[in-house]
């Protein structure tokens, strides 16, 4: 999907100095459901921000602090992390349309054959394929097949 807009992390209208600062600029996903759908992403933040419980795309770690599941769900990685839990309320990522499209894109790499057979080195070989971009770009929900393929643990 080559959808997306420039979110202004810190709201440009509070943080007039960080207005046009990179930084604080980043690329979100597009509504795609209709205009009667529910807003989801920047849509849905729109100017809410929080310095305490903000989770920006560009701190360490940050696609860490979420899980997500084979169903397409995602939650916060720890019990009592609020800030990732606020995160997914305030960008409603756990929108059914949202967890439908990371559901498809997990069943398209991690069938039901597949899980059955795989093996540590396939597991870190995915995640590590779906983390690099290709052709300058990343797959889109790759991070989520990353994460996946990264919390599985074999028997």
């Amino acid at each position: 999907m080559l959808d997306s807009h420039i979110e202004h992390f810190r709201p440009q209208h509070e943080f007039r100095d960080l207005e046009l600062e990179y930084s604080n600029l980043h690329a979100s996903c597009i509504r795609e459901t209709g205009k009667s759908a529910p807003l989801h992403c920047g849509h849905a933040k729109d100017s809410w921000f929080d310095e305490n419980l903000a989770i920006s795309p560009l701190d360490d770690g940050c696609e860490s602090r979420f899980q997500y599941s084979l169903t397409g769900g995602v939650v916060a990685a720890a019990d009592g992390n609020r800030a990732a839990e606020k995160m997914i309320e305030v960008l409603k990522l756990d929108l059914p349309y949202l967890a439908g499209r990371r559901k498809t894109a997990l069943a398209g790499v991690l069938d039901a054959q597949f899980i059955d057979t795989m093996t540590s080195a396939e597991l870190q070989s995915l995640a590590a394929g779906f983390s690099r971009p290709d052709n300058g770009r990343l797959l889109d929900f790759g991070h989520v097949v990353a994460s996946v393929c990264r919390s599985f643990r074999l028997r």
